[in-house]
């Protein structure tokens, strides 16, 4: 199982606001409206020509993936494979990268006839398997309760069952997919109160909760969902806590910039971005730079030589290999930048930042 990276759709401030949505079918008293708006702020849903969002309609699975990757992102063409993993998934279809990305993170594996079939519905067992190995890791898939709690005992007296009837194997044994739901149960994702509806199709507005839930989930260290836990990229009129902490002094008088969670590998570009990310007040002085006009790099690792892409934006930056036995650019994992450049042309590498494994200075020399 594999947790993938969390890229932020959209790092802008917002607040939410129901009152504010502009999709006809829901309203401010609507079960979803509270997810969806989120997701319409994040640029993650547009709805339909009609000007709704298909609250109660169902999500097929070429949809669900789109909804999951546009929210935690990740997508690196440059890993796909030469072909389609799937010979019903076609390489020019709009939703050709979504599942091939599915597929190379392993949340997704296809039908025993080898297909993917994109059009089908998604069923709520289909769509918390993805979702939980999507957002969550092994270990953490492993904490807190499991079949054995009281609540999902409880959806069994549904079907005539009992905690002195089953055991725990015995229940899971029912369904394969009864794990993800006990994990879900315990985290409060979908709300679902009972194990019998995991082959039913899922709305768009269950979606929505599902992806909002597990995103806050996940931002929040794992926490079982409750009203008050907000994901990444929304903080409720606040702005984000790595924005507002206080950049800290060294003894030789340099400002250290706190950095968010996604650039903790990074040294100083990692203050770079986050900074970046806050305000241009914050951008103004970093690191010595006055107004922030220009700054000079110097080497940075990457963790795998770059796609055609970043291969371009990095000598468009000005970065030059730095190892003299590597033939080809495409292979390089080391590169040197040694002349002053724009900083704009230095935050050109955040779209890029999981794929860099370190840097060694920032504005040197």
């Amino acid at each position: 199982m594999k947790k993938l990276l969390l890229l932020p759709v959209l790092m802008l401030i917002f607040s939410i606001n129901t009152v504010n949505a502009s999709f006809t079918d829901v309203s401010t008293e609507n079960e979803f409206s509270t997810y969806i708006n989120w997701l319409q702020d994040q640029g993650v849903v547009q709805g339909y020509e009609d000007g709704t969002f298909g609250v109660y309609k169902d999500i097929n699975r070429a949809e669900f993936l789109k909804m999951l990757y546009e929210t935690i992102g990740g997508i690196d063409t440059s890993k796909f494979p030469k072909q389609s993993p799937f010979p019903d998934v076609s390489e020019n279809i709009w939703y050709y990268k979504y599942v091939t990305q599915a597929y190379i993170d392993g949340v997704v594996q296809g039908y025993t006839d080898g297909t993917f079939k994109p059009e089908n519905n998604i069923t709520l067992a289909e769509a918390l398997k993805i979702v939980e190995e999507a957002f969550f890791t092994e270990d953490e898939m492993k904490e807190g309760e499991g079949c054995s709690s009281l609540s999902v005992y409880h959806s069994c007296k549904e079907n005539s069952l009992t905690e002195n009837e089953l055991s725990c194997v015995q229940i899971e044994n029912m369904h394969w997919a009864f794990g993800y739901f006990c994990k879900d149960k315990y985290l409060n994702l979908s709300g679902m109160s009972s194990f019998i509806i995991l082959d039913k199709s899922i709305t768009r507005g269950l979606m929505a909760q599902l992806l909002y839930r597990s995103k806050a989930v996940r931002d929040n260290g794992f926490k079982p969902f409750t009203d008050s836990l907000k994901p990444m990229g929304l903080a409720d009129k606040e702005i984000l806590s790595y924005c507002t902490s206080e950049p800290e002094s060294t003894d030789i008088g340099y400002m250290i910039y706190p950095k968010s969670e996604k650039y903790s590998h990074l040294s100083k570009l990692g203050e770079l971005f986050t900074a970046s990310e806050c305000s241009e007040e914050r951008m103004s002085g970093v690191f010595g730079v006055d107004g922030s006009t220009y700054i000079l790099g110097s080497d940075i690792s990457l963790t795998q030589g770059p796609s055609d892409e970043f291969l371009d934006i990095l000598e468009e930056i000005g970065f030059e290999c730095a190892e003299e036995d590597t033939s080809f650019t495409s292979n390089c994992m080391n590169w040197k930048l040694e002349k002053v450049v724009e900083l704009t042309e230095i935050l050109k590498l955040k779209e890029y930042a999981h794929l860099i494994k370190g840097n060694d200075c920032i504005n040197c020399g």
